[in-house]
């Protein structure tokens, strides 16, 4: 519905009155039952319905969780500095010396299928999460964003 005016004029002094109407014409046809309301009805409707809604005393709780994304992205960063760890550790050389390339070959490995696992398990979760969180389902990185979910006040329909 659109905002409109109608002006009504009485022979003391010109009034106004505010109307929110329908068209009565569509890009598909013309409207059967085109319908219009006063504006100072509606409006006050409007006003307590938005009260009761959203300007409470009630407290807004998280409606998704990041705790699934924040662990998975704990676990990649432990990951990639176990990774990093080893690679560079003297001690690692020294092992490698000892107990032949073969041993590195395998810890490296092993240390590199965490960061990859690690790594699927938050595009995983960020995809979830995105499925569940409107802004984040918007395309925004939920990684990147730092995201906290949503904040929804509970509903008072029963």
């Amino acid at each position: 519905m659109a905002a409109g005016t109608r002006s009504s004029a009485t022979r003391t002094a010109p009034t106004s009155t505010r109307y929110y109407t329908c068209r009565r014409r569509h890009s598909i046809g013309r409207c059967p039952a085109p319908a219009r309301i006063r504006a100072d009805e509606i409006e006050p409707l409007v006003e307590q319905v938005f009260r009761e809604r959203f300007l409470t005393d009630r407290i807004a709780e998280p409606s998704v969780s990041t705790d699934e994304l924040d662990a998975a992205l704990a676990a990649q960063a432990q990951a990639e500095a176990d990774l990093h760890a080893f690679l560079t550790s003297p001690a690692t050389d020294e092992m490698r010396r000892a107990l032949g390339d073969e041993w590195g070959e395998e810890g490296q490995r092993t240390r590199l299928n965490r960061v990859v696992e690690a790594r699927e398990a938050v595009t995983k979760g960020a995809q979830r999460h995105a499925r569940r969180c409107p802004p984040c389902g918007s395309g925004r990185d939920v990684a990147e964003s730092g995201c906290r979910g949503t904040m929804q006040l509970p509903s008072r329909r029963p």
